[in-house]
């Protein structure tokens, strides 16, 4: 290879200054020394070195692995900042879904759902990224009824989701004229009608279904004993 390079008329060693700016970009993305050699395949010692400045020139095969690594490339052994977590959780709590409802889609606890909402936690793992991730894309296309999550999001003025440009960039800024489309009373209780008789066909008892959608406990009692006698008398 330095044969190659020589009577190519390059250098077998590349200028570490790049690549100490390229790794200083990386990082601000929250990826570790460790995760950047990783994908680098190159040594963390080596990523540390011209981090640092302790070394001025690096093999130019490993420069150029090294300035192939794009931003936020994390794996599954990298934590990674919660930003794109809270923001997906916050974005849920203004379309009216709880801590609970999106605990029980993502397989995590409700504690650790607020408190990512409320930027208790500055890293994740990548389990709970992508489970946060898949419970956002199951429950984001459909109305929720948590009025107090709603309420909470509303207050604290966090934005919808259609305001990211780019949800994971922490760059991006929310754009503050996006907002969701109105909802009248009538949808709000159809929403809140579909939610609990979705919960009830899978067995779920009247107190958790009330719990997890923010309700009253008397209202989800006498909703579903509602719609039970208008399916009574409908057969």
């Amino acid at each position: 290879m330095r044969k190659l390079a020589h009577l190519a008329g390059k250098p077998p060693l590349y200028g570490t200054a790049p690549l100490a700016e390229h790794i200083h970009g990386l990082r601000t993305t929250g990826m570790s020394f460790d995760l950047i050699a990783r994908k680098a395949d190159v040594s963390s010692s080596t990523i540390l070195y011209i981090a640092k400045g302790r070394t001025k020139g690096c093999q130019r095969e490993k420069a150029q692995r090294i300035l192939s690594v794009r931003p936020r490339d994390y794996d599954d052994r990298a934590d990674r900042p919660s930003l794109g977590c809270r923001r997906r959780i916050q974005a849920l709590y203004r379309a009216g879904h709880g801590p609970v409802l999106i605990g029980s889609m993502a397989g995590l606890d409700a504690s650790t759902i607020s408190g990512l909402a409320n930027a208790h936690h500055p890293t994740v793992s990548g389990r709970t990224a992508r489970a946060v991730e898949a419970a956002y894309r199951v429950l984001l296309p459909t109305a929720g009824t948590h009025s107090k999550a709603r309420a909470q999001a509303l207050k604290r003025g966090w934005a919808p989701a259609g305001a990211w440009a780019d949800i994971d960039d922490p760059e991006c800024t929310p754009d503050p004229g996006a907002e969701e489309e109105p909802r009248n009373k009538w949808q709000v209780a159809e929403d809140r009608r579909t939610e609990i008789t979705h919960l009830a066909s899978f067995g779920v008892p009247e107190h958790e279904i009330a719990d997890r959608l923010g309700m009253g406990h008397a209202y989800v009692h006498d909703l579903l004993r509602k719609l039970r006698k208008q399916q009574g008398l409908a057969a």
